[in-house]
Protein backbone atom coordinates (compact mmCIF):
# COMPACT_ATOMS: atom_id res chain seq x y z
CA UNK A 1 0.00 0.00 0.00
CA UNK A 2 1.40 3.52 -0.93
CA UNK A 3 2.30 5.48 2.31
CA UNK A 4 1.62 9.23 2.57
CA UNK A 5 4.54 11.35 1.96
CA UNK A 6 2.41 15.22 2.64
CA UNK A 7 0.81 16.27 5.34
CA UNK A 8 -2.73 16.77 4.79
CA UNK A 9 -2.13 20.75 5.14
CA UNK A 10 0.41 20.60 2.38
CA UNK A 11 -1.48 18.07 0.13
CA UNK A 12 -4.47 20.56 -0.11
CA UNK A 13 -2.16 23.51 -0.91
CA UNK A 14 -0.73 21.74 -3.55
CA UNK A 15 -3.80 20.61 -5.56
CA UNK A 16 -4.82 24.22 -5.43
CA UNK A 17 -1.31 25.46 -6.72
CA UNK A 18 -1.55 22.58 -9.38
CA UNK A 19 1.61 20.81 -7.77
CA UNK A 20 2.36 16.96 -7.92
CA UNK A 21 0.99 15.34 -4.82
CA UNK A 22 0.96 11.85 -3.58
CA UNK A 23 -2.74 11.39 -3.01
CA UNK A 24 -6.69 13.04 -3.54
CA UNK A 25 -7.51 14.66 -0.58
CA UNK A 26 -10.26 13.30 1.43
CA UNK A 27 -13.33 15.04 3.73
CA UNK A 28 -16.63 14.28 4.15
CA UNK A 29 -19.95 14.93 5.93
CA UNK A 30 -22.38 13.02 8.16
CA UNK A 31 -25.65 13.58 9.35
CA UNK A 32 -25.79 12.45 13.23
CA UNK A 33 -27.80 9.60 12.62
CA UNK A 34 -25.34 7.96 10.41
CA UNK A 35 -23.05 7.86 12.86
CA UNK A 36 -25.37 6.40 15.29
CA UNK A 37 -25.98 3.92 13.27
CA UNK A 38 -22.46 3.21 12.05
CA UNK A 39 -21.60 3.26 15.60
CA UNK A 40 -23.81 0.35 16.08
CA UNK A 41 -22.21 -1.63 12.92
CA UNK A 42 -19.14 -1.67 14.37
CA UNK A 43 -17.16 1.99 13.92
CA UNK A 44 -14.75 2.09 16.95
CA UNK A 45 -13.26 6.14 15.78
CA UNK A 46 -14.22 8.75 13.81
CA UNK A 47 -14.32 8.54 9.93
CA UNK A 48 -11.84 11.50 10.06
CA UNK A 49 -9.41 9.70 12.18
CA UNK A 50 -10.16 6.63 10.25
CA UNK A 51 -9.66 7.58 6.60
CA UNK A 52 -7.14 10.16 7.66
CA UNK A 53 -9.09 12.79 6.39
CA UNK A 54 -6.82 16.19 5.22
CA UNK A 55 -8.99 19.26 6.97
CA UNK A 56 -9.60 20.88 9.59
CA UNK A 57 -12.80 22.72 9.46
CA UNK A 58 -13.55 25.34 12.23
CA UNK A 59 -15.67 28.23 13.17
CA UNK A 60 -19.31 29.01 11.78
CA UNK A 61 -19.34 33.03 10.59
CA UNK A 62 -23.03 34.17 10.34
CA UNK A 63 -23.78 37.89 11.59
CA UNK A 64 -26.99 37.79 12.27
CA UNK A 65 -29.38 40.23 13.34
CA UNK A 66 -30.55 39.09 16.57
CA UNK A 67 -27.84 37.14 18.15
CA UNK A 68 -28.83 34.63 20.89
CA UNK A 69 -32.58 34.70 19.83
CA UNK A 70 -34.33 31.41 20.47
CA UNK A 71 -38.05 32.05 21.60
CA UNK A 72 -39.87 28.79 21.77
CA UNK A 73 -43.57 30.15 20.94
CA UNK A 74 -44.74 26.05 20.88
CA UNK A 75 -43.17 22.36 21.17
CA UNK A 76 -44.76 18.79 21.13
CA UNK A 77 -43.11 15.58 21.79
CA UNK A 78 -41.36 15.71 18.29
CA UNK A 79 -40.87 19.47 17.16
CA UNK A 80 -41.07 23.05 18.20
CA UNK A 81 -41.92 26.25 17.30
CA UNK A 82 -38.77 28.41 17.54
CA UNK A 83 -38.66 32.46 16.48
CA UNK A 84 -34.50 32.25 15.55
CA UNK A 85 -31.86 34.75 15.09
CA UNK A 86 -32.74 35.45 11.58
CA UNK A 87 -36.70 37.02 12.51
CA UNK A 88 -38.00 33.43 11.20
CA UNK A 89 -40.35 31.14 12.81
CA UNK A 90 -39.47 27.63 12.25
CA UNK A 91 -40.80 24.06 12.89
CA UNK A 92 -37.57 22.24 13.86
CA UNK A 93 -36.94 18.33 14.81
CA UNK A 94 -36.47 17.69 18.49
CA UNK A 95 -34.40 14.44 18.19
CA UNK A 96 -33.76 14.09 14.75
CA UNK A 97 -31.67 16.07 12.12
CA UNK A 98 -34.10 16.91 9.03
CA UNK A 99 -34.82 20.23 7.09
CA UNK A 100 -37.38 22.24 9.29
CA UNK A 101 -40.47 24.03 8.13
CA UNK A 102 -40.35 27.55 7.45
CA UNK A 103 -43.90 29.32 8.82
CA UNK A 104 -43.36 33.14 9.07
CA UNK A 105 -40.87 35.62 8.18
CA UNK A 106 -40.69 39.13 10.48
CA UNK A 107 -38.44 40.66 7.39
CA UNK A 108 -41.71 41.52 5.29
CA UNK A 109 -40.52 44.55 2.95
CA UNK A 110 -38.12 46.85 2.57
CA UNK A 111 -38.82 49.46 5.02
CA UNK A 112 -38.96 46.78 7.68
CA UNK A 113 -35.40 45.79 6.34
CA UNK A 114 -34.01 49.56 6.74
CA UNK A 115 -35.81 49.98 10.13
CA UNK A 116 -35.29 47.22 12.14
CA UNK A 117 -32.57 44.48 10.70
CA UNK A 118 -30.02 46.79 8.78
CA UNK A 119 -29.01 48.70 11.62
CA UNK A 120 -28.17 45.46 13.39
CA UNK A 121 -25.35 44.36 10.99
CA UNK A 122 -23.06 47.25 11.81
CA UNK A 123 -19.47 46.20 12.88
CA UNK A 124 -20.96 43.08 14.21
CA UNK A 125 -18.73 41.64 17.02
CA UNK A 126 -17.86 37.94 17.42
CA UNK A 127 -16.17 35.93 20.34
CA UNK A 128 -12.99 35.16 18.55
CA UNK A 129 -11.42 33.43 21.18
CA UNK A 130 -13.88 30.44 20.78
CA UNK A 131 -12.58 29.66 17.76
CA UNK A 132 -8.91 29.07 18.76
CA UNK A 133 -8.96 25.73 20.13
CA UNK A 134 -10.59 24.43 16.72
CA UNK A 135 -7.80 26.35 15.06
CA UNK A 136 -5.34 25.35 16.91
CA UNK A 137 -5.93 21.48 16.47
CA UNK A 138 -6.32 21.52 12.76
CA UNK A 139 -2.48 23.23 13.27
CA UNK A 140 -1.67 20.80 15.53
CA UNK A 141 -3.01 17.55 13.15
CA UNK A 142 -0.72 19.62 10.09
CA UNK A 143 -4.23 19.65 8.16
CA UNK A 144 -6.03 21.95 5.84
CA UNK A 145 -7.59 24.40 8.34
CA UNK A 146 -10.64 25.85 6.71
CA UNK A 147 -12.96 28.39 8.87
CA UNK A 148 -16.64 28.31 7.44
CA UNK A 149 -18.87 30.82 6.80
CA UNK A 150 -22.83 31.34 5.59
CA UNK A 151 -23.07 32.99 2.21
CA UNK A 152 -25.19 36.27 1.15
CA UNK A 153 -27.59 34.41 -0.65
CA UNK A 154 -28.31 31.80 2.48
CA UNK A 155 -28.25 34.94 4.73
CA UNK A 156 -31.09 36.48 2.69
CA UNK A 157 -32.96 33.47 2.36
CA UNK A 158 -32.82 32.74 6.18
CA UNK A 159 -34.28 36.36 7.03
CA UNK A 160 -37.61 36.17 4.63
CA UNK A 161 -39.24 33.75 2.73
CA UNK A 162 -37.72 31.95 -0.50
CA UNK A 163 -40.97 33.60 -1.96
CA UNK A 164 -40.15 36.67 -1.08
CA UNK A 165 -36.74 36.34 -1.86
CA UNK A 166 -37.31 35.61 -5.26
CA UNK A 167 -39.95 38.10 -6.20
CA UNK A 168 -37.66 40.70 -4.31
CA UNK A 169 -34.92 39.75 -7.08
CA UNK A 170 -36.65 40.70 -10.12
CA UNK A 171 -39.33 43.29 -8.51
CA UNK A 172 -37.12 44.96 -5.82
CA UNK A 173 -33.03 44.54 -7.01
CA UNK A 174 -32.40 47.82 -5.30
CA UNK A 175 -33.12 46.26 -1.67
CA UNK A 176 -32.14 42.79 -2.87
CA UNK A 177 -28.19 44.79 -3.23
CA UNK A 178 -28.76 46.91 -0.22
CA UNK A 179 -29.28 43.72 1.66
CA UNK A 180 -26.23 41.19 0.19
CA UNK A 181 -23.79 44.62 0.66
CA UNK A 182 -24.73 44.80 4.09
CA UNK A 183 -24.78 41.43 5.03
CA UNK A 184 -21.30 40.72 3.00
CA UNK A 185 -19.99 44.20 5.11
CA UNK A 186 -20.67 42.27 8.06
CA UNK A 187 -19.50 39.24 7.19
CA UNK A 188 -15.56 41.14 5.77
CA UNK A 189 -16.03 42.57 9.41
CA UNK A 190 -16.30 39.06 11.26
CA UNK A 191 -13.55 37.70 9.07
CA UNK A 192 -11.34 40.80 9.50
CA UNK A 193 -11.52 40.10 13.19
CA UNK A 194 -10.39 36.35 13.23
CA UNK A 195 -7.30 37.23 10.94
CA UNK A 196 -6.56 39.97 13.63
CA UNK A 197 -6.80 37.92 15.92
CA UNK A 198 -3.68 35.57 14.47
CA UNK A 199 -6.13 33.32 13.06
CA UNK A 200 -5.43 32.89 9.33
CA UNK A 201 -7.28 29.82 7.39
CA UNK A 202 -6.13 28.35 4.71
CA UNK A 203 -9.68 28.17 3.04
CA UNK A 204 -12.85 29.82 3.37
CA UNK A 205 -15.95 27.44 3.37
CA UNK A 206 -18.69 29.66 2.04
CA UNK A 207 -22.12 27.99 1.70
CA UNK A 208 -24.24 29.73 -0.68
CA UNK A 209 -27.10 27.50 -2.52
CA UNK A 210 -27.84 29.35 -5.78
CA UNK A 211 -29.75 26.50 -7.20
CA UNK A 212 -32.82 24.03 -7.63
CA UNK A 213 -32.07 20.37 -8.94
CA UNK A 214 -32.40 21.67 -12.48
CA UNK A 215 -31.72 25.25 -12.48
CA UNK A 216 -30.26 28.23 -10.63
CA UNK A 217 -32.18 30.53 -8.76
CA UNK A 218 -31.45 33.21 -11.26
CA UNK A 219 -30.41 33.92 -14.70
CA UNK A 220 -26.27 34.77 -15.29
CA UNK A 221 -27.13 37.89 -16.08
CA UNK A 222 -29.12 38.99 -12.74
CA UNK A 223 -26.72 36.71 -10.63
CA UNK A 224 -24.04 39.22 -11.90
CA UNK A 225 -25.95 42.25 -10.93
CA UNK A 226 -26.89 41.19 -7.50
CA UNK A 227 -24.87 39.32 -6.20
CA UNK A 228 -21.82 38.38 -8.14
CA UNK A 229 -19.84 41.95 -6.13
CA UNK A 230 -20.39 40.86 -3.40
CA UNK A 231 -18.57 37.47 -3.96
CA UNK A 232 -15.78 39.27 -5.33
CA UNK A 233 -15.63 41.03 -2.70
CA UNK A 234 -14.90 37.79 -1.01
CA UNK A 235 -12.68 36.24 -2.70
CA UNK A 236 -10.47 39.40 -3.09
CA UNK A 237 -10.63 39.28 0.79
CA UNK A 238 -9.26 35.83 0.86
CA UNK A 239 -6.54 36.18 -1.70
CA UNK A 240 -5.67 39.28 -0.34
CA UNK A 241 -4.68 36.83 3.04
CA UNK A 242 -3.64 33.90 0.97
CA UNK A 243 -6.86 32.10 1.83
CA UNK A 244 -8.22 29.90 -1.26
CA UNK A 245 -11.90 30.30 -1.81
CA UNK A 246 -14.05 27.07 -1.50
CA UNK A 247 -17.99 27.63 -2.44
CA UNK A 248 -20.56 25.40 -1.77
CA UNK A 249 -23.63 25.30 -3.74
CA UNK A 250 -26.32 22.71 -3.91
CA UNK A 251 -28.33 21.82 -6.88
CA UNK A 252 -27.90 22.46 -10.77
CA UNK A 253 -25.22 25.55 -11.39
CA UNK A 254 -23.80 24.84 -14.09
CA UNK A 255 -24.86 27.94 -15.84
CA UNK A 256 -23.40 29.86 -13.22
CA UNK A 257 -20.23 28.41 -13.21
CA UNK A 258 -18.58 30.76 -15.30
CA UNK A 259 -19.24 34.06 -13.77
CA UNK A 260 -18.83 32.30 -10.53
CA UNK A 261 -15.19 31.60 -11.67
CA UNK A 262 -14.70 34.82 -12.65
CA UNK A 263 -16.19 36.41 -8.96
CA UNK A 264 -12.39 34.34 -7.99
CA UNK A 265 -13.99 31.07 -6.61
CA UNK A 266 -11.12 28.48 -6.29
CA UNK A 267 -12.78 25.69 -5.42
CA UNK A 268 -16.02 24.08 -5.95
CA UNK A 269 -18.44 22.07 -3.73
CA UNK A 270 -20.09 19.58 -3.30
CA UNK A 271 -21.28 18.99 -6.82
CA UNK A 272 -24.55 17.59 -6.45
CA UNK A 273 -25.07 14.72 -8.40
CA UNK A 274 -28.52 14.09 -8.76
CA UNK A 275 -28.95 17.69 -9.92
CA UNK A 276 -26.95 17.19 -13.35
CA UNK A 277 -23.41 17.67 -11.88
CA UNK A 278 -20.90 15.65 -13.22
CA UNK A 279 -16.79 15.46 -12.46
CA UNK A 280 -16.94 13.63 -15.89
CA UNK A 281 -18.22 16.34 -17.93
CA UNK A 282 -16.45 19.20 -15.69
CA UNK A 283 -12.96 18.24 -14.84
CA UNK A 284 -12.10 18.58 -18.84
CA UNK A 285 -14.11 21.44 -19.21
CA UNK A 286 -12.94 24.10 -16.42
CA UNK A 287 -10.53 21.57 -14.58
CA UNK A 288 -7.68 23.75 -15.32
CA UNK A 289 -8.99 26.41 -13.72
CA UNK A 290 -10.82 25.60 -10.46
CA UNK A 291 -10.98 22.58 -8.49
CA UNK A 292 -13.57 20.29 -8.04
CA UNK A 293 -14.57 18.92 -4.82
CA UNK A 294 -16.99 16.11 -4.35
CA UNK A 295 -19.60 14.37 -6.36
CA UNK A 296 -20.06 10.63 -5.09
CA UNK A 297 -23.93 10.19 -5.93
CA UNK A 298 -25.51 9.56 -3.00
CA UNK A 299 -28.37 8.12 -4.46
CA UNK A 300 -25.95 5.47 -5.74
CA UNK A 301 -24.20 4.74 -2.30
CA UNK A 302 -27.75 4.49 -0.33
CA UNK A 303 -28.21 1.05 -2.49
CA UNK A 304 -25.67 -0.46 -0.68
CA UNK A 305 -24.93 -1.81 -4.26
CA UNK A 306 -21.31 -2.71 -4.37
CA UNK A 307 -21.15 -2.90 -8.65
CA UNK A 308 -22.98 0.31 -8.70
CA UNK A 309 -20.76 2.33 -5.59
CA UNK A 310 -17.44 0.85 -7.57
CA UNK A 311 -18.39 2.35 -11.12
CA UNK A 312 -19.63 5.74 -9.94
CA UNK A 313 -16.32 6.26 -7.36
CA UNK A 314 -13.74 4.84 -9.92
CA UNK A 315 -15.09 6.41 -13.33
CA UNK A 316 -15.41 9.80 -11.46
CA UNK A 317 -11.93 9.62 -9.74
CA UNK A 318 -10.19 8.73 -12.63
CA UNK A 319 -11.87 11.74 -14.32
CA UNK A 320 -10.68 14.03 -11.66
CA UNK A 321 -7.00 13.00 -11.62
CA UNK A 322 -6.94 12.84 -15.33
CA UNK A 323 -6.50 16.34 -14.56
CA UNK A 324 -5.23 16.88 -11.19
CA UNK A 325 -8.00 19.01 -9.94
CA UNK A 326 -10.07 16.65 -7.47
CA UNK A 327 -10.42 16.14 -4.08
CA UNK A 328 -12.57 13.63 -2.81
CA UNK A 329 -16.16 14.45 -0.96
CA UNK A 330 -19.59 12.92 -0.94
CA UNK A 331 -21.79 15.19 -3.67
CA UNK A 332 -22.80 16.64 -0.31
CA UNK A 333 -23.87 14.78 2.95
CA UNK A 334 -23.75 11.06 3.99
CA UNK A 335 -26.92 9.88 5.16
CA UNK A 336 -28.08 7.05 7.11
CA UNK A 337 -29.36 4.95 4.37
CA UNK A 338 -25.48 4.39 3.55
CA UNK A 339 -24.35 1.23 5.97
CA UNK A 340 -20.66 1.14 7.80
CA UNK A 341 -19.83 -1.61 5.07
CA UNK A 342 -20.77 0.36 1.96
CA UNK A 343 -18.86 3.71 3.51
CA UNK A 344 -15.28 1.60 4.08
CA UNK A 345 -15.72 0.36 0.65
CA UNK A 346 -16.01 3.86 -0.73
CA UNK A 347 -12.60 4.66 1.05
CA UNK A 348 -11.13 1.25 -0.04
CA UNK A 349 -11.96 2.72 -3.16
CA UNK A 350 -10.70 5.73 -2.64
CA UNK A 351 -7.07 4.64 -1.21
CA UNK A 352 -6.80 1.63 -3.63
CA UNK A 353 -6.84 4.24 -6.91
CA UNK A 354 -6.77 7.76 -5.51
CA UNK A 355 -2.72 7.52 -5.84
CA UNK A 356 -0.83 9.60 -8.09
CA UNK A 357 2.33 7.25 -7.97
Amino acid sequence: MPRATLTGKTRVQRVFQRQDVDRVPRDDVFWAETLQRWRGEGMHRSPAELFDFDFAPFGGMAPVPFPGRAEIIREDDQTRDVINEYGATIREWKSRTGVPSHLGYECTDADVWRQRFKPCFAEPVIDVESLRAGYNRGREAEKFCSMESRGVLCFIQAMLSDEAFLMAMAAEPDWVRDMAKTVTDAMLHQYQQVVDAGMTPDSLYYNDDLAYTHSSFMSPAMYCDLFQPEHRRVAEFCHRHGIKLIFHTDGDVRKLIEPLIDAGVDCFEPLEAKANMDVRELAPAIGDRVILFGNIDMTVAITNDRDRVEAEVRSKLAAGMAGRCYMYHSDHSVPPQVSWATYQFIMELIEQDGWYA
